[in-house]
């Protein structure tokens, strides 16, 4: 049976578009009350949820640099639902290994909705599996603009029916939004996965 867990958010959710609107002292406690310690927690899910669907997933991450990756892979057993992922933390990476156009890049940014879409697109095609997840983001300290603050991530979501994003904007140091920003997004797919079950 999937556990319950802990609804997450602090951004719009394109793909729902009712999603709670967390502020950070109740993101905060929230993560603390039911994920700190128990970094598996998430990652469970996701892969019973795929079981169910007898589906399989691929990662492209960039802010994160493979801690989804790590939090799946920490799972014994998690090769049989789990491709594996990319770290594409420069935009050659995005263009030559993921297929994101240069054109996407330079008129919106490596952190934007088109770009985490492609991403999540791309990793899809080159995996060949059913799910492609992305990640894409500011973790800081540096690289922030009053348009793209530290904490801004963007996720990505492609299925057969499309790609979907989603908005984050995380509180906290540069591992802390790392490892927020890896948190909501295997708990946002964990929702769209519940919905196909």
């Amino acid at each position: 049976m999937v556990k319950k867990f802990c609804i997450m958010s602090t951004g719009s959710d394109l793909m729902t578009g009712n999603t709670p609107d967390y502020g950070a002292d109740q993101l905060t406690k929230c993560l603390e009350t039911n994920v700190s310690g128990e970094e598996d927690f998430l990652a469970e899910i996701v892969l019973e949820l795929l079981e169910r669907n007898s589906a399989t997933l691929a990662l492209a991450e960039s802010c994160t640099g493979g801690l989804i990756g790590k939090m799946l892979t920490d799972i014994p057993g998690s090769s049989r639902f789990f491709w594996g992922g990319v770290i594409s933390y420069s935009n050659d990476a995005k263009t030559r290994v993921l297929g994101v156009k240069s054109g996407t890049l330079q008129e919106y940014g490596a952190v934007s909705p088109e770009t985490a879409g492609e991403m999540a697109r791309g990793i899809r095609n080159v995996s060949g599996c059913h799910y492609g997840l992305s990640i894409t983001g500011i973790a800081g300290p540096d690289g922030g603009s009053v348009k793209k603050p530290v904490g801004l991530v963007y996720v990505g979501l492609a299925a057969a029916e499309g790609e979907q994003t989603k908005e984050l904007r995380l509180p906290g140091d540069r591992n802390r939004v790392r490892t927020l920003a890896a948190q909501h997004a295997l708990e946002w797919f964990i929702r769209y996965l519940e919905k196909k079950s």
